[in-house]
């Protein structure tokens, strides 16, 4: 303890190197002490004192221990010197031989104090990382040249490397030891890499000679913790030897982040290879250099591709790994993958875009150039190329994640893929500067393959119907390519409605099929000259041909959907007519007799209905047309439909209300001609409404119906009062005025003298009348 004191009071340029031979003494006595706490005072003497002593040289071992680090931040210069005159706060006060003893004593004072109080393994550990840091003060304290400082210090770095896989794998008591003396190495390395920035080839030899070490840690660690570590400093120092390289061959720092990817997508593969103990260390390398190569990358495009490649590495090296680990790789893909194609959306949304101008000008002609610069902005983003390269990587990315993270013999990846590629490939038809004729192969193309696979997948059927009705607008521009372009996709679904597996396919490739062959009678009408007036009565001649085709197939879903889908087509084609009421009159009762022959068709019965109210629409429409303006016209042949159909439903169920069928359909005459009967002078209308409404009366009484007795009891009592109320006011007007009150008092007289005989009466009509249907 005395000599502790001694030594720290001693003033002077020998204070340093006192206090470093007093902890050597300190720590030589704790030998001879026994194991007690006497040991442990001397111990810890001797510790204090050897961390003291570097400290007293704070000045000089600053810039040794420290100093490489500043060419970090200027790499390069134009020139290098000796090791003395790039440090440029090396201070003269002491002997430069003077920090390596006060290191070299401080580092034997720790050994021999670790010895002496934890055994063998201890002071080994120790004096591995105690002696490395004392070494790198050498080349200062020697004033060696340049090349030989960086020799010195990558020696001293395999040497401590070397030690570390030996003592990892062949000394199993000296574990610690050897991830101690791992750790020297890393520090002295790097201090080797920061001293070589001083000039471009020294950088290149020591990253080569860098990774060279570690190569032959990894290999020499048969698996343990120094190979992990070994794998990892290899990978970087092959990173940043690819990045010096490229920088020094003049290489702008942009383009050399694209090799730095390369680099980490290299590591990524040779992980996806090797043991887990090497396959994790590079595959956080491969992280790493990533990362460093977004920082580089600059622009936009370069970063995008960074990103894209990352997402793809990331989703292609969850392979074998540990659930957690994969999926926060699934998750890094997602979000890297997305982060790739966000500046590049508006070059899928113009490309897609581009042919929907066709859909209000189309047959226009075929332009000359398909994607004017300006229509298509991606300047910014070094062209569509990279658009497209950023897509692919994506959709490859997510194809991956998808498969791995949904199972299922890889549906899910299957899925995605059906999704995605079609739309990621349509950058090619800018890239490719296709042609118009070009761009309609390109997309049948696509269109065929998802119909073949549709065969077996409804979602590829579903997106190839998506396609193909992308690729009859872009065929908009002529009509040649318009009919070529429907012509193939119906016999193409057709095809596909009879040779798919899965029938929800075949039932969608059926309706497909009929809509594309209405689109093509209709194109080709148009195409012959015809007016769209004219020309729609083509999609009703379809129709008839769906219909008759329905007939013979089967399944019956099947049919279903050839059918049904005509009959969309023919509403499309009355509506088309609209324009001319003659043709919309023709049309609709063209469809009515459709209808009606589709209803002798046994599972078809109740197309009827809907043949009969076209053909009433189409009479009504052609009445208008000529200017009839009696209702007669418009409600007797309705009234004549209702009480036939009446007339069969009462007879297959007597029970039925007769004012459901028969007090509708009259209904639906006599009220609008009584109406009309009222505001006519003539008296052909009143005449013919008054016999029909006693005619009906007659009939509802004879067959006991309600609804005919009173609906024609009332309006002929009602037409008669209207008609007879002139004569009877003009007849009771020319007589004298006592005579309407004596006949009302007479009236009363003879209702109040037979009033209970009446009374009986009134109740025998309304029990009739209740009894009645």
């Amino acid at each position: 303890m005395a000599l502790s004191m001694f030594a720290i009071l001693v003033s002077g340029p020998a204070r340093p190197l006192v206090i470093a031979v007093a902890a050597v003494l300190a720590a030589c006595s704790a030998w001879r002490r026994p194991r007690d706490w006497w040991r442990a005072a001397a111990v810890a003497e001797a510790g204090a004192l050897a961390l003291l002593a570097p400290f007293a040289l704070s000045s000089t071992a600053g810039p040794a221990l420290f100093g490489p680090l500043t060419w970090i931040q200027n790499a390069w210069p134009e020139s290098a010197g000796s090791p003395g005159e790039s440090l440029q706060w090396a201070l003269p006060d002491y002997p430069d031989g003077a920090l390596l003893a006060v290191l070299i004593l401080s580092a034997t004072a720790g050994t021999l104090a670790a010895g002496a109080r934890w055994g063998r393994a201890a002071a080994v550990g120790v004096a591995s990382l105690a002696y490395p840091v004392a070494l790198t003060a050498v080349p200062l304290a020697a004033d060696l040249p340049y090349w030989a400082s960086l020799a010195f210090l990558v020696g001293v770095t395999g040497t401590l490397a070397l030690w570390s896989a030996v003592a990892a794998t062949d000394l199993p008591g000296l574990g610690r030891a050897a991830g101690t003396a791992g750790a020297a190495g890393l520090w002295t390395g790097t201090l080797a890499v920061s001293w070589s920035l001083a000039d471009r080839t020294a950088t290149l030899a020591v990253l080569g000679a860098i990774a060279a070490i570690g190569l032959l840690c990894a290999l020499r660690g048969r698996g343990s913790p120094v190979t992990s570590a070994a794998s990892a400093v290899t990978g970087l120092a092959i990173g940043a030897e690819g990045v010096a390289a490229a920088l020094g061959a003049g290489v702008t720092s942009e383009n050399a982040a694209l090799l730095l990817l390369m680099i980490a997508v290299l590591l990524v593969r040779a992980a996806m290879l090797t043991p887990a103990a090497v396959a994790v260390p590079l595959g956080a390398t491969a992280g790493v250099l990533w990362t460093v190569a977004l920082g580089m990358a600059g622009d936009v495009p370069r970063l995008t591709i960074v990103l894209a490649v990352g997402a793809l590495s990331m989703a292609a090296a969850s392979g074998r790994r540990t659930r957690k680990q994969r999926e926060a790789l699934f998750v890094g893909a997602l979000v890297a993958g997305a982060a790739a194609l966000l500046p590049h959306l508006h070059v899928w949304a113009a490309v897609v875009a581009f042919p929907y101008g066709w859909l209000v000008r189309p047959w226009t002609g075929v332009p000359g150039e398909l994607f004017a610069p300006e229509e298509v902005l991606t300047d910014e983003l070094g062209g569509t190329g990279t658009s497209l390269a950023v897509g692919v990587l994506v959709t490859i990315a997510y194809v991956i994640t998808a498969r791995r993270l949904g199972g299922g013999g890889g549906r899910a990846g299957l899925a995605t893929a059906t999704v995605a590629v079609p739309l990621c490939l349509q950058p090619v038809l800018v890239v490719a500067e296709l042609p118009y004729a070009g761009v309609q192969a390109f997309l049948g193309c696509l269109v065929v393959a998802l119909a073949v696979q549709a065969g077996r997948d409804r979602l590829a059927g579903w997106v190839a119907l998506v396609l193909a009705a992308h690729l009859v607008v872009w065929s908009l521009a002529a009509a040649p390519y318009t009919l070529g372009v429907l012509a193939a996709l119906t016999s193409l679904a057709g095809v596909l409605a009879v040779r798919a597996l899965d029938l929800r396919v075949r039932l969608g490739a059926a309706a497909t099929a009929t809509v594309a062959g209405g689109g093509l009678a209709l194109a080709g009408a148009l195409a012959a000259g015809l007016p769209r007036e004219q020309a729609a009565f083509a999609l009703i001649a379809v129709t008839a041909l769906a219909a008759a085709l329905a007939a013979r197939l089967r399944p019956r879903p099947v049919a279903v959907a050839v059918e049904l889908p005509g009959w969309a087509l023919t509403a499309a084609g009355v509506l088309l007519t609209a324009s001319e009421p003659a043709l919309a009159c023709l049309a609709l009762a063209a469809a009515g007799v459709l209808a009606l022959v589709v209803s002798l068709r046994p599972e078809r019965r109740d197309a009827r209905w809907a043949g009969l109210l076209l053909l009433q629409l189409a009479l009504w429409f052609k009445l208008a047309l000529e200017g009839v303006p009696a209702p007669e016209a418009y409600t007797v042949p309705l009234s004549v439909a209702g009480l036939i159909a009446a007339w069969l439903v009462r007879r297959r169920d007597p029970a039925v209300s007769s004012w459901i069928g028969y007090g509708s359909a009259l209904a639906l005459t006599f009220l609008p001609s009584l109406v009309a009967a009222w505001n006519d002078p003539a008296l052909l209308r009143p005449l013919l409404l008054g016999t029909a409404a006693f005619a009906a009366t007659l009939a509802g009484a004879r067959a006991r119906l309600q609804a005919p007795l009173l609906l024609g009891g009332t309006v002929l009592v009602v037409t008669a009062a209207h008609e007879f109320a002139p004569a009877i006011g003009e007849l009771v007007g020319q007589g004298p005025r006592w005579l309407p009150i004596a006949l009302a008092g007479a009236f009363l007289l003879f209702t109040g003298a037979t009033y209970e005989h009446r009374l009986r009466d009134l109740r025998r009509v309304r029990g009739l009348l209740v009894r009645m249907r």
